[in-house]
C-alpha cells in the first residue's frame, strides 16, 4: 500500500507545485498590467499637479488686478478709476525646482506693494516666480481695439534642468467699463520642460 499512495502524493505535489506556477504566472501578469496603466497615470498627474498652480496664481492675480482697476482711488484728492499699480516681480527672483514658501509681502520681495495691493499672496509653498506687468502704472487706462494693458507671468523650474516653463495670461479694459477681461488664451512654452 505504501507503494500505490507514494506515486499518487507525488503526481499531486506535482500537480499543486504547477498549479502555484500558472497562479503566481496570473498574478504576476495582472500586476504588471495594472502596474503599466497606473504608473504613466499617476506620473502624468503629478506633472499636471506641479503645472496647474501657474494657472491657479495666474487667475488669482487677474482678479486681485480686475478688483484694484474697478476700485476708486484718491490721486491728488481726485478720484479716479481704471488704474494699475506699478509692476511687480519676478518673485521670488529666480523659481526653484521644489515648492518652497513664498512672502509676497515682505518688503524685500520686489514689488511688495504691488502685491500687498493686489492681494496676491498664497498659503502653500510654490513652485514658480511670478510677474506682475502692466503697460503703464496709471489711471484712466483704456484698451484701444481691445489691445492688452497687463501681463501676468509664470516662470518655473520644475525638473531643475535649466529650462524654465513659462505660462502668460493677459487682460485689456471691458469696453467702457472698470473691469480687466482676458485676451487670447494661456500661452505655454516647455509645459513639461
Amino acid at each position: 500500500m505504501e507503494r500505490r499512495s507514494r506515486p499518487r502524493s507525488i503526481a499531486r505535489a506535482r500537480r499543486r507545485a504547477g498549479n502555484t506556477l500558472v497562479y503566481f504566472a496570473i498574478g504576476f501578469f495582472v500586476v504588471g498590467s495594472l502596474l503599466a496603466v497606473a504608473v504613466p497615470t499617476f506620473l502624468r498627474e503629478l506633472r499636471l499637479s506641479k503645472t496647474a498652480e501657474a494657472a491657479a496664481m495666474l487667475e488669482r492675480m487677474h482678479l486681485g488686478a480686475s478688483a484694484y482697476f474697478a476700485t476708486a482711488h484718491a490721486i491728488d484728492g481726485v478720484e479716479r478709476r481704471r488704474c494699475l499699480p506699478s509692476a511687480a516681480g519676478p518673485t521670488p527672483l529666480r523659481p526653484r525646482p521644489s515648492a518652497h514658501r513664498v512672502d509676497f509681502f515682505d518688503a524685500e520681495e520686489r514689488g511688495a506693494d504691488t502685491w500687498r495691493a493686489l492681494e496676491f499672496e498664497s498659503d502653500r509653498p510654490l513652485r514658480f516666480s511670478y510677474r506682475f506687468e502692466p503697460v503703464a502704472a496709471t489711471c484712466d487706462l483704456r484698451s484701444p481695439d481691445r489691445t492688452y494693458l497687463v501681463t501676468y507671468r509664470a516662470e518655473g523650474d520644475l525638473d531643475g534642468d535649466g529650462v524654465h516653463s513659462i505660462f502668460e495670461r493677459r487682460d485689456a479694459a471691458a469696453n467702457d467699463e472698470d473691469r480687466l477681461v482676458p485676451i487670447g488664451i494661456l500661452y505655454v512654452r516647455d509645459r513639461q520642460e
